[in-house]
């Protein structure tokens, strides 16, 4: 088997998309941070850059872990954790 027919195989599992979209969106969040501090201060770049992380990491999760979503986009933005009760 090929090496990219063994990654393939490996993505079909949704705990591999997971772990790679998580990468994806982390990587996204460090890259945005320098263009983004030429133009803030260092502390302001980094709200920013992770702010553009966190939605990166939405859209990829909603749109590659969890396809079969039907909740509308903005609703599934809005959503809080809720918190168990024992």
């Amino acid at each position: 088997m090929s090496t990219a027919s063994l990654a393939r195989r490996a993505l079909d599992r949704p705990e591999a998309r997971f772990l790679v979209a998580g990468g994806i969106a982390a990587l996204v969040n460090w890259l945005a941070r320098f263009p983004v501090e030429l133009v803030l201060p260092y502390f302001a770049a980094l709200l920013v850059a992770t702010a553009v992380g966190m939605t990166c990491g939405f859209l990829l999760y909603r749109a590659w872990v969890f396809p079969g979503s039907t909740r509308p986009l903005a609703s599934s933005a809005r959503s809080r954790s809720v918190a168990c009760t024992v």
